[in-house]
């Protein structure tokens, strides 16, 4: 089945649904105007999706594509294109896809090359009419129907390591406009011959088709590697040049390191000082400042606790208190020392 049949299918199933099984479970008074509505709301649905698929598919070139001799067929909805002349009357048209779509060689395309005789714009000429777009068949104001002939050996070019198929345009709408004799690959004389000589003269023009096929396909991956070589060299070069302006700059990297390490600093010490402005003087903890602290601590500790006054009165207690001292201030010498 098709996604376009399906797809109305599916309508057809949800207003089934509706009006048999929803429907049922509204009040008595209002299923009538709740039929009517749902019916309203899978018309304007319809509608709009529609719409909303045409508008989409409008805003590309819109190509069906069979391809001989597998019979596989391409819905091809063209970005944008690139043509490059091969040899004189020949070109490859590069296809870039709004759309991937699957060839059962490939996967799924994104690109793909067509080599055709004359000019794109000779062999193609677009029309109104119905185009297959995300699988559902809507109308468009630009179509084409085009065959495709697969290589007879199989070509194709990489890019990103994803395959891009190369194809023959065999038969566009244009041909219509062209003599017979503008095309090459049409273009056989057996005027007066003998159904013999007919015959040999076709199979003579099939297998000089075929050649011709190769050779303009070999000038096409020439040329396409060519363009490719020429790309890298670009970028080699740029390579280079970015290479010889980082070395030339090692020199003064360590320079523009010391600079800016002082630049750093100068600024820090703006920051202290403006700091310090805000801040106002500190008090300044001298050794002198804690002596003077200390002292006047113990003394107000005597004047409080007089007992130990008595206490010191005691030579064995004063020679004790002594020792202490002493020990206490040798200790402090010795740990200034260290330091």
């Amino acid at each position: 089945m098709e996604k376009s049949d399906l797809y109305g299918f599916l309508w057809i199933i949800a207003l089934f649904v509706w009006l048999n099984i929803i429907v049922p479970l509204f009040p008595s008074n209002i299923r009538n105007v709740a039929g009517i509505g749902g019916l309203a709301i899978c018309l304007v649905g319809m509608i709009m999706v529609d719409e909303i698929l045409k508008w989409q598919a409008a805003s590309y070139t819109y190509i069906d594509a069979v391809c001989r001799p597998s019979n596989t067929r391409l819905h091809l909805f063209v970005k944008d294109l690139e043509t490059q002349e091969i040899e004189p009357g020949v070109y490859a048209t590069k296809l870039n896809l709004a759309q991937k779509v699957k060839h059962p060689f490939y996967q799924e395309l994104e690109y793909l090359v067509i080599k055709h005789e004359l000019t794109w714009e000779d062999r193609m000429h677009f029309t109104k009419g119905k185009a297959v777009y995300k699988g559902i068949v809507v109308e468009h104001p630009k179509t084409a129907k085009i065959i495709l002939y697969e290589p007879y050996e199989g070509s194709f070019d990489v890019d990103h390591l994803s395959p891009i198929p190369v194809f023959w345009l065999k038969e566009a709408p244009g041909d219509y406009y062209l003599p017979t004799e503008a095309l090459a690959s049409q273009a056989l004389m057996v005027n007066g011959a003998s159904a013999e000589d007919v015959f040999e003269l076709k199979n003579l023009a099939l297998e000089n088709e075929k050649l011709r096929s190769q050779v303009v396909e070999l000038k096409r991956q020439a040329l396409d590697w060519h363009q490719k070589a020429v790309r890298l060299e670009e970028v080699v070069d740029q390579l280079k040049n970015e290479l010889l302006a980082v070395l030339r700059s090692k020199a003064d990297f360590k320079a523009a390191v010391v600079e800016y390490m002082l630049t750093i600093r100068e600024a820090q010490l703006k920051i202290e000082n403006a700091l310090k402005q805000l801040r106002g003087p500190r008090i300044a903890i001298t050794k002198a400042l804690a002596v003077m602290v200390l002292g006047l601590a113990a003394i107000a500790t005597l004047w409080f606790n007089p007992q130990i006054l008595q206490w010191l009165s005691i030579r064995e207690n004063q020679f004790f208190v002594l020792l202490l001292a002493g020990i206490a201030g040798a200790t402090a010498y010795y740990i200034y020392k260290r330091r």
